[in-house]
């Protein structure tokens, strides 16, 4: 799997923000072709653990929404 590293990125989710962080880039070519096998939604990206954690990400599944905690 091809995989790079862009560095001094600012992302952004709606008021919550860092700057100048790293991000790794997947190729998800192969993942997306599994997927489209499966009349399955394409992924256009993977929110890591390290954001998850940097704002108390909450996961509710069964509404299929994601909460971030603004501290």
């Amino acid at each position: 799997m091809l995989t790079e590293i862009s560095k001094d990125n600012n992302l952004q989710i709606g008021s919550w923000s860092m700057k100048e962080i790293e991000l790794v880039l997947f190729e998800l070519s192969h993942v997306n072709l599994a997927l489209e096998q499966y009349e399955s939604e394409q992924i256009h990206g993977i929110i890591g653990a390290d954001i998850l954690l940097a704002t108390n990400a909450v996961i509710d599944y069964e509404t299929q929404s994601m909460f971030l905690k603004l501290q």
